[in-house]
């Protein structure tokens, strides 16, 4: 038995069986590791600019963002670049490919889609926060229009979303749901 607590073999009578046990799969005897997701860090160089590295600090995506670059959630990373005092966030995947562009204010990834704020700006340089959330899928496409005031993370298939001072609910499948006043 193998000395982590949370995993177990898995052994069916008299046939070959496969099941999932932690975070490993169990075939009568014997242990298949999952294969990992590569771990990959975040450092800057001497010029000030953010890449990642794997753990034998080998350097996997060429430092180039000039602002920051998040630790990766799953598969995905957040990074940005600032030019004349206006930060461009975006996601990147393992390989340092661009999922959702370096365009928006904010992005952030949340049970298997992003929530994205936009910039936007007054006509006397002010930034204004109304009307400007939306949600993209994996691929960084907009999968709804960035007109909502708030938007929460989901929670139990439901985000809780917001226009004009209009609360409602939108389901995983993006149609608005219990619009009430508050």
């Amino acid at each position: 038995m193998p000395d982590n607590p949370t995993t177990a073999l898995v052994k069916a009578a008299n046939s070959p069986a496969l099941a999932r046990v932690s975070n490993q799969l169990a075939l009568t005897n014997k242990l298949l590791t999952k294969p990992e997701e590569p771990l990959l860090i975040p450092f800057y160089d001497q010029n000030w600019l953010w890449g990642y590295f794997d753990k034998k600090k080998n350097v996997v995506i060429e430092p180039k963002y000039n602002s920051y670059a998040h630790i990766f959630r799953g598969r995905f990373a957040n990074v940005s670049m600032e030019e004349n005092n206006v930060k461009d966030s975006g996601i990147i995947n393992f390989d340092g490919s661009i999922v959702v562009k370096l365009k928006y204010q904010k992005v952030q990834y949340t049970d298997g889609i992003f929530i994205a704020q936009n910039h936007t700006f007054t006509q006397n340089g002010w930034a204004s926060f109304s009307g400007n959330h939306g949600f993209l899928n994996e691929y960084g496409n907009e999968i709804t229009h960035m007109n909502f005031d708030t938007i929460s993370q989901f929670c139990e298939n439901l985000s809780c979303v917001s226009i004009n001072n209009r609360y409602g609910f939108l389901k995983k499948r993006y149609e608005l749901r219990h619009s009430i006043r508050i």
